[in-house]
């Protein structure tokens, strides 16, 4: 019984915390010739309940002294408010707000979704088989980057001509100077660098905080349970999942503000 104890022990030990790899991992299950990862799991499961809560929402939005409907049109008017404050022109805001808007419910319902995964998978393990932090895989955080930057890209080619604004940075012959003209080419270069940049800084600082959150997470959640209090040991992971729950809105909201910059980039340059 010493052994087998002593064994079981040793195997708990050697568990280590459950922390998700950098991307999804295969489930075994596969549509026609594409193999099913956590992450797309996940995904759908996070679309499957948003697209039904929007649903409730929208049905009890229709009252006019609807809780709900008086939250989330306050919830609505300040981050409009706060993007028209970014462009600085309501007209042109009110145009991309619903793309930046979806990306900052995305995001956070993902961050959210992340968390309440981690959470079930406490309780049910073998969940975690299936189941991972939506924006704690990089494939995905690359692709949200990305979009941003190509709408950028295309607003301001709408804004400027394409000629103008592949001119700004391919040959950047501009200035009040002879000089001036000549150190602009070789800064609109590096500008064409930063575009890439931008896509690395919206991508991996979403990632690297949000997986930073889970991971601390499993850690003190394995802590718990080395600890055989039972209840008690769960509730170590209390504070570090509520202080989780804001780092889920901050990075959405700075992915929204981030994206707000450079869209305005992409609409006042024309006038310079």
């Amino acid at each position: 019984m010493q052994t087998a104890t002593s064994e079981n022990l040793t195997t708990e030990v050697h568990a280590g915390p459950h922390i998700p790899g950098l991307s999804g991992e295969a489930v075994g299950l596969h549509i026609g010739s594409i193999e099913l990862t956590t992450t797309v799991i996940s995904t759908w499961v996070l679309m499957i309940f948003v697209i039904t809560l929007s649903l409730v929402i929208g049905f009890f939005a229709n009252k006019k002294d609807s809780i709900i409907r008086a939250f989330g049109k306050n919830i609505v008017r300040r981050l409009d408010s706060h993007f028209t404050s970014l462009i600085g022109d309501r007209a042109t805001a009110r145009k991309f707000f619903p793309i930046i808007g979806a990306f900052f419910i995305f995001i956070f319902m993902a961050n959210i979704a992340g968390l309440v995964f981690d959470w079930i998978g406490l309780i049910f393990p073998q969940t975690l088989h299936y189941l991972r932090p939506i924006n704690a895989d990089l494939s995905t955080t690359l692709i949200l980057g990305t979009t941003v930057v190509f709408i950028a890209q295309v607003t301001s080619i709408i804004y400027k001509g394409f000629f103008t604004h592949f001119g700004h940075y391919l040959f950047n012959f501009s200035g009040s100077s002879i000089v001036e003209k000549i150190i602009n080419v070789p800064i609109g270069w590096i500008h064409f660098i930063g575009e890439f940049t931008r896509v690395l800084s919206l991508s991996v600082r979403l990632f690297c905080n949000i997986f930073a959150g889970i991971a601390l997470i499993g850690i003190m959640s394995y802590l718990g349970t080395l600890l055989h209090a039972g209840f008690v040991g769960g509730l170590l992971v209390l504070p570090f999942w509520f202080f989780e729950i804001f780092v889920a809105f901050l990075q959405a909201f700075i992915f929204m503000t981030l994206s707000g910059v450079y869209l305005k980039e992409a609409v006042t340059v024309a006038h310079h």
